[in-house]
């Protein structure tokens, strides 16, 4: 076992035993964890840009930031996270593994501090709100041409009216399509921000 693959074994046995106490994952997704959630959140690990600064919006249980930060230690992660209990949790998750490319701000995402203004190339949201205020937030938070990673499979209409509002920000859209082991798939939407 490598040294990113115990990381990963401490931080699903974290997860598993801080579930008791606070709320992190589903009880049917405990079984999943490895599956589910940190192959899930593995598949971004490839895409974010080499040396990028990355926001991590509602990080509560730390998918995808800590697989992240673990795999890519050349990227600089922000984990932003308004509840108490999950900071400590992701505090406790930092320090065990060592994680020196990874921030935690206890704060609300609508503070939008003048210090973290167009900071970030890359901004993630994985069970976070809907799209359109990821968005609203990304453009104070992220740099001009910042991708934000978005999980969560929507459809053509949801898309459109979605960007409807939002024009403005909206430069380019992609998506990544990938299949988990479980047999599901999953979408990440890439939205390319503009200012």
């Amino acid at each position: 076992m490598d040294k990113a693959e115990k990381k990963i074994k401490t931080y699903l046995d974290e997860i598993r035993k801080w579930n008791r106490r606070i709320n992190l994952v589903s009880s049917g997704d405990l079984e999943k964890l490895y599956e589910r959630h940190y192959l899930d959140s593995l598949v971004l690990a490839e895409h974010v840009p080499a040396g990028a600064r990355l926001l991590d919006l509602g990080s509560g249980n730390g998918f995808p930031s800590i697989p992240i930060a673990v795999h890519r230690p050349d990227v600089l992660i922000t984990a932003l996270e308004i509840r108490k209990k999950k900071v400590f949790f992701l505090e406790n998750v930092k320090r065990k593994l060592g994680l020196e490319n990874y921030a935690i701000l206890n704060m609300d995402i609508d503070s939008n501090p003048p210090s973290m203004e167009s900071a970030f190339d890359a901004i993630t949201a994985r069970a976070y709100k809907d799209l359109t205020t990821v968005l609203g937030k990304a453009r104070h938070y992220g740099r001009n041409g910042a991708t934000v990673y978005y999980y969560n499979a929507l459809s053509a209409k949801e898309l459109r009216d979605t960007e409807k509002p939002k024009a403005e920000v909206i430069h380019n859209v992609n998506k990544i399509v990938y299949k988990l082991k479980t047999g599901e798939t999953g979408e990440i939407l890439l939205v390319e921000i503009r200012k």
